[in-house]
Parts: C-alpha cells; sequence; structure tokens
C-alpha cells in the first residue's frame, strides 16, 4: 500500500479578509463621490444667468485685485472657470473667498469676459 499524503486544513486567505471585503464598498462609494464632485468644479461657471437686457447674474467667491486708482475690483469664481468684475465707486470691497452675487454688464474696455456691476455685491 503507498503512503497517502496527509492533507493541511485549509488556511484563511490573508487577501480576503472580512474587513477588507466590507471596506470595499465604502472605498468606491468615496472614489465616485469625489470623482462627482471633481468634475463638477471643472464644469462650474459663474455665470448664474444673462437677461435679455444684457444684465449677467455672476456668483462665486470673490479674490481681490489691486487698483491704483482706488476702485474695488477682482474676479469671481465657480470651479475652474472666473469673470472679473469691476464695483461702481463707493463699494466696499468683499473680502476675499467671501461667496458673493452681482450683477453687471459686460464692459469691453475692462477685457474679455469682464464686468462692470451695477450695484456693490451681496453675500
Amino acid at each position: 500500500m503507498a503512503d497517502v499524503p496527509e492533507l493541511l486544513p485549509a488556511k484563511r486567505n490573508p487577501l480576503r479578509s472580512r474587513w477588507g471585503m466590507s471596506l470595499m464598498p465604502i472605498a468606491a462609494a468615496v472614489v465616485i463621490a469625489g470623482a462627482v464632485l471633481g468634475v463638477r468644479g471643472l464644469l462650474a461657471n459663474p455665470i448664474v444667468s444673462v437677461g435679455a437686457n444684457g444684465v449677467t447674474t455672476i456668483s462665486g467667491s470673490f479674490a481681490p485685485v489691486s487698483c491704483s486708482a482706488g476702485c474695488v475690483q477682482g474676479y469671481v469664481q465657480a470651479g475652474a472657470r472666473s469673470v472679473f468684475v469691476r464695483f461702481p465707486n463707493g463699494c466696499a470691497a468683499p473680502a476675499s473667498e467671501q461667496q458673493v452675487t452681482v450683477t453687471g454688464r459686460r464692459d469691453r474696455s475692462l477685457g474679455t469676459d469682464a464686468y462692470l456691476t451695477t450695484g456693490c455685491a451681496a453675500p
């Protein structure tokens, strides 16, 4: 009679632990949520609406730009896009990174995608 080798007991696979299998759906959900938020941020636009009379509503975070003439101006940014805005004389400058909503008209003398607002910033 030939010797029959003894069968070893089955080992647990360390690559497939219960903790690892339970964390996989959570990790997948986090990656999917990050991708959605990233794409949404890239596609965001500070131009909310444009009226028939040419008045544009702009909303986003404000980044001030210094002006030697004492004017208040800066960029309103939403996601990866921004537009340049200049406020009328007498307006207080919004804080940096403050969320603002303004209305204004396109002003080519200020540059491409530049707007002269019709009033001060509303937080």
